[in-house]
Order: structure tokens, then sequence, then C-alpha cells
């Protein structure tokens, strides 16, 4: 596990780079929950291996069963 000092921080326009996606596409996982974040000084920040994580995971099922 990397220590705090080591953990990269990804801005949106690195991350959306890395996911090869928009950035409003970032902006858009954020508003939806999707993916977890941290604001430092009212800017979004991402550890990529978090972010990795959550997108692997199944989706909630929101509706229900049909």
């Amino acid at each position: 596990m990397d220590s705090p000092d080591s953990t990269k921080y990804l801005t949106v326009r690195e991350l959306a780079d890395t996911l090869q996606v928009h950035p409003q596409s970032v902006y858009h996982m954020v508003r939806c929950g999707l993916i977890p974040h941290l604001r430092v000084g009212g800017q979004l920040r991402f550890i990529l291996a978090e972010v990795e994580s959550a997108m692997r995971r199944p989706p909630v099922n929101a509706g229900g069963d049909l």
C-alpha cells in the first residue's frame, strides 16, 4: 500500500486523459456518485487506484427487479 505522501492525485483533465473520456464525462461520473473523489481547495482530485476499483464494481440496480 502506498504511503500518504506517495499517493498521486489526478486532476479532472488527467483522469479524463487516463480513462480516454471527455472531462465533462468525469464531472458526470462525480455527480452521479460513480467515482470517489476529494475536493482540495474547491477543486476535484482523484486517486487512480480508487477510481479503477470503483469502476470494476458491478452497478447498483437502482430500478429494482423487473
